[in-house]
Formats: C-alpha cells, structure tokens, sequence
C-alpha cells in the first residue's frame, strides 16, 4: 500500500499488507482492508496492522471518525441469510493495532515455519511424551495445539520426535525420526487429516529426507545420501505429485509458488516449474538458498549474499555480510533476512542496507513472510517466538 502526499504528488509512505486487498477505506490516518481472509485495519504512519473480524463474501467494509462497520461472517456461513451488522469503536481498533508476541511455552521449541499470517512449531514432549505442533495465527493473537495423531506419535516407534516443518497455507509437511524410522507426513491445519508420503530407515549409510520445503498448496521434499545422487518428490496438498531424480544428492529446498528451487551437494542449483527442471544455476560457495519471485538469493561461503536473475542466471547484486552467518536464509517483499548467533539481520537486496533487528537471549533462527519475521529461541528448557512487523522491518533497512 503506498500513501502519497495529495498537494505534492510525492510519495510519502510504502507499506506491505498482510493480504491481498478488494477494498480500500481511510480515516483517522487508519487504512480498512477487505481481504480475503478477513477485515484488516493499518496505521499509515508506521504500517502496523491488526485482523478486525471475519467478513461476509462480498461486503465492503466501512471505517469513519466512531469506527468501523462490516458485516460480520465469523461462522463463515457464507450463506443467503441477513447476517449480522457488526461496529466495531475506533478506540477498540487501535487499541488491537500492537505486536503480536512474544509467545512463550514451557517446554523448547523445536522447527518452525512460517507462511503467509501463520506459524507451526514443534513443542519438545517431555517425560516420554511425544512431540506436539502449535499453531500461531499472528494478526488473531492466537495459539491452539494440534492432536497428537499416530503418524506424528507413534505408540512403538522409539526415541525420538518431530525434526522438520514446512507450511504452505492450510497445508503442511512434516518430518519425523523414531529409532532407525523416518517419516514424512503431509496434514492440514484445519482438519485432522494426515498421509503418510514415504517410510525409510536411517541406518547408516542410507538415504533419508534431506529438506522439505512449502509455499501455498506446493510442497517438496529432498531424499537421498549426503553426496550421490537423489531425488526430489512434490506434493500438492495431501496428494503426492511424483518425484524427479537429481544428479547430485539434493541438500535444501525453496518453493514459491509452483516453483521449486534445489541446492545440490555439488553446488549447483535447480530450478523445477511443477515437475519440469527448466534451469540449473551455478553459484559460487552456496551454503543456503531462497527462491521469491524472479530472483535466487543464495547464501555463500565467501560471507556474501548473492541475487542472481532467474530469467538469464545472471549475478543482479552481490552483498557482502558480517561472518559467522547461519546456514539458512529467507527472503520476502525483497528483503532477506538471517542470523548470527543470537542475532536476527535484515538486508534490502536491491541496495544492500543492512540492520539488526534484535538480539536474544539464546541462539535463535529466523523467518520472513507476509506479515513479517518471526524468530525463534530456547532458553532454560522454555521455547519462545518473536513476532517484528514487517512495517519495522521495512523501516530498519530504509
């Protein structure tokens, strides 16, 4: 959303939302938001935004100097019926208009992912229970656990636990390690509905689930040894869609989209439209990669972050970064962000402006989406997630 001065003509403010917008009402320096996902309101002066409620199919809501008007969906009927006309006080409103977080459980949180307004992570059993996945719907300032269903807590699969998450919309993927016994599960956040999509044993030497990766209904997932050669598996959904053979054993995935983006052992990078390979990059030291839009921004091993152009494969920029970097990287609304130690950085990739966002009390992993970063810490045998507005974020690297 961008906000331009109406004598001058000059561009005042530029805002990323948290959903893509039908409407657009203004008052009070507040901007009212009709999104598919619901009534959004955001400050214009620093681009905090906040959920107002669940509309109906089709309303146009409404927002004056008292507050605002909808009419109010929150069953999701979607039906023929007068519903209800709901006003919500414009104190009320920017009252919600605050960070979400921190979130804060009682035993270490294990992976996380974030995509679009959502996390999932993994909260660490204790005492011989299993593993369980929470949901963080940010703007709603809500947490609910998912039950804790056969395939993610098996009742003889030995030691073990939840290793890996990928959420893509309503969809998600997991990974999971009980004695010698891997498992990738693909479920849903919103019914209780899971597939088991491969079984492997992990003894030594064998293959095993490398990387999973989502964005949206695509999902994939990297099985094979360390170093020869693998495979990559997609799935849509609940549905698996196939797997293509790689080269070189795949080592990390990014999706966006229906695209897929695969860092090899060897150093080179695929790039997959559905099951189709339709490029292969060749970075310099690539330790981690992120695939968005019509750039691969890659992680290297010179303490750079590279944008290369999916169009030719050429190199766009080139930014050099403190040492000491973790091997992951996420990037969104072109700005990347990353870690060191206990640190979280953000860096714009059309210029190469670089912040720190903040530092916590433990080592800490990071991710960026819609509604901006969402960061990760244990300290003392309790998990903690951090929620930074993309609005700060934005104002952080200029």
């Amino acid at each position: 959303m961008t906000l331009y001065d109406a004598r001058t003509g000059a561009l005042r403010r530029k805002w990323p939302l948290p959903a893509p917008a039908d409407t657009l009402d203004v008052a009070r320096g507040m901007a009212l938001l009709a999104t598919p996902n619901g009534v959004y309101a955001v400050r214009l002066r620093d681009g905090m935004s906040a959920v107002v409620g669940v509309k109906y199919r089709g309303d146009n809501p409404q927002i004056e100097a008292p507050g605002v008007v909808y009419h109010d969906d929150l069953r999701k009927t979607h039906r023929a019926s007068p519903g209800v006309l709901k006003f919500v006080p414009f104190s009320v409103v920017d009252k919600e208009l605050r960070p979400a977080g921190p979130l804060h459980v009682p035993t270490t949180i294990g992976d996380f992912s974030l995509d679009g307004r959502t996390a999932i992570f993994v909260t660490r059993g204790s005492g011989g229970r299993c593993d369980r996945i929470g949901i963080w719907s940010i703007p709603w300032h809500f947490t609910i656990t998912l039950m804790s269903e056969p395939p993610f807590c098996p009742r003889h699969g030995g030691s073990g636990g939840i290793t890996s998450l990928a959420l893509g919309g309503q969809f998600f993927e997991a990974v999971t390690t009980y004695g010698n016994t891997q498992t990738l599960i693909t479920s849903t956040i919103v019914r209780c509905v899971e597939r088991v999509i491969a079984r492997t044993s992990i003894a030594a030497g064998r293959s095993s689930v490398r990387s999973i990766a989502a964005d949206g209904p695509t999902m994939a997932y990297a099985f094979g040894p360390r170093v020869t050669a693998g495979r990559v598996g997609f799935v849509s959904g609940l549905t698996p869609q196939g797997a293509t053979s790689s080269d070189s054993a795949p080592h990390q995935l990014s999706v966006f989209r229906d695209n897929v983006a695969v860092l090899r052992a060897d150093g080179l990078v695929d790039l997959f439209a559905g099951r189709q390979l339709v490029n292969t990059y060749s970075p310099t030291g690539a330790r981690a990669i992120a695939l968005r839009a019509r750039e691969l921004v890659v992680l290297t091993r010179r303490q750079t972050i590279d944008v290369f152009s999916l169009a030719d494969g050429s190199l766009v920029h080139s930014w050099r970064i403190p040492r000491g970097a973790s091997r992951a990287i996420d990037v969104h609304f072109g700005v990347a962000v990353f870690t060191i130690g206990q640190r979280v950085f953000a860096l714009r990739l059309s210029n190469g402006r670089t912040a720190a966002l903040v530092k916590t009390p433990g080592a800490v992993a990071a991710q960026i989406d819609d509604v901006g970063v969402v960061y990760r810490y244990n300290l003392r045998g309790q998990g903690y997630l951090g929620f930074i507005p993309f609005a700060t974020v934005e104002r952080k690297v200029g």
